[in-house]
């Protein structure tokens, strides 16, 4: 399994955890299948806590599953600190 989808994969089991259900895709923005402005804090921390350092303006730019895997690996080429992944 490579980098990028063991981030997403890591990124879903924690957006499942907030927002308590599993029936949103890699695609679907976070706001629009259940998170709010309350889990989107505890969503940054948990990621942050599990290696994935994101902040609210990065959750923003990126709201999806893939959005914030690919920020994480390097994808995004923006340059903007935001997401980044952390090894362990």
């Amino acid at each position: 399994m490579d980098a990028d989808q063991e981030i997403r994969e890591l990124v879903t089991d924690v957006w499942e955890e907030v927002l308590g259900h599993d029936g949103f895709g890699p695609d679907d923005d976070f706001f629009a299948v259940g998170g709010d402005s309350l889990r989107a804090a505890v969503l940054v921390r948990r990621l942050t806590a599990a290696g994935v350092v994101v902040d609210l303006a990065g959750l923003v730019r990126a709201p999806t599953v893939a959005g914030i895997a690919a920020a994480a690996a390097g994808g995004t080429g923006s340059g903007r600190p935001g997401i980044t992944a952390v090894p362990r």
